[in-house]
């Protein structure tokens, strides 16, 4: 997605020249949400100012302001496309697609990873030269994390996160990848799984209303579920077609999933933006339905199970196995009634 020189008013949140019709065609298009970090304005209950934002400076296809060269984006998204930093300035090899992915805090944050990381998610955020809450961090960490797997002209990852630690860092400098691992935790396998099932509902093009509506969850959610499934690849076909892999061809150890954070003691309510970061707010929507990680002090965290699965009695492994497939057969119902 191209930017072009043209200056839109900040006030306005849209360019001038383009018709208001328009306008507000394209913004009633595109949900009344932005789309880089879908962040819903007044018409849907949020509180975003939305700009109408030119994909090119000179369209092939059609007119300058005709709504196929025409996008919806929150100020703050707007402006990025607008201040960018250059891709010599980037610590990490980002094709220019997976640029167009990213937030101005995303460079940020991987300069920090490649200065200091690896970091706890605790560690990163008080890095951050502007206030952010953890869990916000830790939604645009997902983002870096899964963006290869988002964009088809990323070929390597951008970073990554060790199982052992939970700390996140460029992925050279990361000793054992929680990527496509199977949680020890059962509470985080069932998330992991029901995450998967999110983004393949989206991924089929089920809208992001029918999907949180289905799975009993709010729209925003969805964006964290669907972040987060794209950052952890995990092996859902490994349970669906054949069941639990032995565990001697398995290493696996899940530990929390970031540090607790007591400035992000509390949840908000559902559509409150963060003011600083629009992709993400201090709401730590895993916890949304029973199925999701626990919250301590305002980060999510994991128990490491390792009882459960290390110990040899077979009434528990057997409890658990049952436990999950009970999970995974609900999901499938579920996701057959799309």
């Amino acid at each position: 997605m191209s930017t072009e020189s043209e200056s839109e008013g900040n006030e306005r949140g849209d360019d001038g020249q383009i018709p208001a019709e328009t306008r507000e065609r394209v913004k009633d298009r595109d949900g009344f949400r932005c789309q880089l970090c879908g962040e819903a304005g007044p018409e849907t209950g949020g509180v975003a100012v939305l700009h109408v934002h030119h994909k090119s400076s000179d369209p092939d296809d059609c007119e300058y302001h005709d709504a196929g060269n025409l996008i919806t984006l929150c100020w703050q998204c707007h402006s990025w496309f607008h201040n960018r930093p250059k891709s010599d300035e980037v610590p990490v090899a980002l094709s220019a697609d997976a640029e167009d992915e990213l937030l101005p805090h995303d460079f940020e944050l991987l300069h920090v990873l490649a200065s200091s990381g690896p970091l706890s998610t605790s560690d990163v955020t008080k890095q951050l030269s502007t206030e952010h809450s953890t869990s916000a961090v830790r939604d645009r960490l997902c983002v870096l994390m899964g963006l290869d797997t988002v964009v088809d002209s990323q070929d390597e990852q951008v970073i990554d996160q060790d199982a052992q630690t939970d700390e996140w860092g460029l992925c050279e400098d990361i000793s054992q990848s929680k990527r496509g691992r199977i949680p020890e935790d059962r509470t985080t396998l069932i998330q992991r799984v029901e995450d998967e099932r999110v983004r393949r509902a989206l991924a089929r093009g089920q809208s992001r209303d029918d999907v949180a509506d289905t799975f009993d969850m709010t729209p925003r959610t969805t964006w964290y579920k669907q972040r987060r499934a794209q950052a952890y690849a995990f092996p859902l076909d490994a349970f669906t077609q054949h069941g639990r892999p032995s565990a001697s061809t398995e290493d696996t150890t899940e530990t929390s999933d970031s540090e607790c954070d007591s400035t992000a003691s509390k949840t908000v309510e559902d559509g409150e933006p963060d003011e600083t970061w629009p992709a993400s707010t201090t709401e730590t929507d895993e916890n949304d339905r029973g199925g999701g990680e626990g919250v301590v002090d305002g980060e999510v965290s994991t128990s490491t199970g390792n009882d459960a699965f290390v110990s040899e009695d077979c009434d528990v492994e057997k409890s658990m196995k049952v436990r999950l497939q009970e999970a995974i057969a609900a999901l499938q119902r579920v996701e057959e009634g799309f």
